[in-house]
This record gives C-alpha cells, sequence and structure tokens, in this order.
C-alpha cells in the first residue's frame, strides 16, 4: 500500500491515464476465462507485449491450466518439455506468486506486463549501523538498517485483470 513500505502494483486505480493501472474485467463473476487472458494479452503495448510475463497465485494457475481452446479442445496452458524452459501461456512465461490473490470475486488475480520496464526497487539511504553498549552488558548489540523502496515507474507496461463480481 506504500505507507511505510514499497507500494505494491495492486495498489492503483483502474485507469488509462498516467498514475493508474488499467483492469481488464473478466467475462465470468469470480473466474478466468480464455477470452479475458486473451483480452488481457492483447491490451498490452506490442513494445512491452515481448517481453511480458504473467503473474498470479497458484489457485489461478491451476484455474487457467484447465482452460481449453473451444475449436480444437486443446489446453491453452502449454507445459514444458525441456528442463529449465518455463511453462508458457499465450506464448508468454508464467510466474506464480503466494502474494497475489486467489480467485475471489471483485479481486486482482493476474497481472500480465513487462515488470522491468513497469517496477524499480531502489535503495534509499545506505546501511545505518545503530551499537547498543547498554542492552545486554557486558555484550554489545548492533542493529543494521537499510531503507528500500519500490513503486510503478511505466504505467503502460503492466495490465491487471479484474474478475467480476
Amino acid at each position: 500500500d506504500g505507507k511505510g513500505k514499497p507500494r505494491g502494483i495492486l495498489s492503483y486505480a483502474d485507469g488509462k491515464e498516467w498514475g493508474s493501472i488499467e483492469q481488464i474485467g473478466s467475462a465470468k463473476a469470480g473466474a478466468i476465462t480464455a477470452d479475458s487472458l486473451m483480452n488481457l494479452f492483447y491490451s498490452l503495448k506490442e513494445a512491452y507485449a515481448t517481453k511480458a510475463k504473467f503473474l498470479m497465485s497458484r489457485a489461478a494457475i491451476q484455474s487457467v491450466r484447465m482452460l481449453k481452446d473451444a475449436s480444437s479442445g486443446h489446453y491453452i496452458w502449454q507445459p514444458s518439455l525441456a528442463a529449465g524452459t518455463p511453462d508458457t501461456l499465450l506464448g508468454s512465461e508464467v510466474k506464480q506468486s503466494a502474494d497475489m490473490p486467489g480467485l475471489i470475486k471483485d479481486s486482482l488475480a493476474v497481472a500480465f506486463g513487462d515488470f522491468k520496464s513497469a517496477y524499480q526497487i531502489f535503495d534509499r539511504q545506505s546501511i545505518k549501523i545503530l551499537r547498543d553498549p547498554f542492552t545486554n552488558k557486558p555484550f554489545v548489540k548492533f542493529y543494521a538498517t537499510k531503507r528500500v523502496g519500490g513503486d510503478v515507474v511505466n504505467f503502460e507496461a503492466l495490465r491487471l485483470l479484474k474478475l467480476s463480481a
């Protein structure tokens, strides 16, 4: 939420203007559909789509793995056939994150974008060391702190899939 910690991608309002992240709605309440994934995929500009990745929870990945193409009956998820090669969805790599919400109505279940272009993590200060010789005599304690921040720097490189209510 950005209060005393880095601001996450899910804390931004919906919109196409700078300072907001566009949210693509799903067609089915509380569920991910193949059509909504297609809409999410093609909503991103081509310059960012070439390096884009999907980010979702384990529950969302399970739901997506069960989706089939209506015409051929094949699963749209393509598992990796070689070691070290990632699984792909619509030709883009998929990453799993426990911090992404599950399949809950009105949640932002899937993120898609070029995260290297969209989000930046930065060090705000160098490491500070505090020496404490008083708390645990005769021992001396040292406390080390480092401030780190993070925020979206390019709102065009990221899209979110919002499950409808």
